[in-house]
């Protein structure tokens, strides 16, 4: 898995993804835990998507979906609120929450 940086308001969050589903599978890691999150792709992300499943591509999600993830984990708190939590999170295509 490959792990990636992307900086969000100053401060640098670490993610991979992998997909053993029909989503992908997003992994932000933390200093001293991390956060597992679903994706359902979205269409700008299906093509990427296609491409990684064929082998053209590293990671099942692109940059820009995972920071829109990170962006939506921060702004609403998860990153705190599921520090001790084995669940994961579940967002759509718009990234809203749609079940944790």
């Amino acid at each position: 898995m490959l792990k990636q940086e992307i900086i969000y308001n100053g401060v640098s969050y670490y993610w991979s993804a992998l997909q053993d589903s029909e989503h992908p599978d997003m992994i932000i890691d933390m200093p001293d835990h991390e956060i597992y999150v679903q994706i359902v792709v979205n269409k700008q992300d299906k093509a990427h998507n296609e491409r990684f499943a064929k082998g053209n591509e590293k990671c099942p999600i692109s940059q820009s979906t995972a920071y829109e993830v990170i962006k939506a984990v921060v702004e609403q708190n998860y990153i705190e609120t599921y520090k001790d939590s084995d669940v994961g999170l579940i967002f759509d295509a718009q990234f809203n929450l749609i079940e944790n």
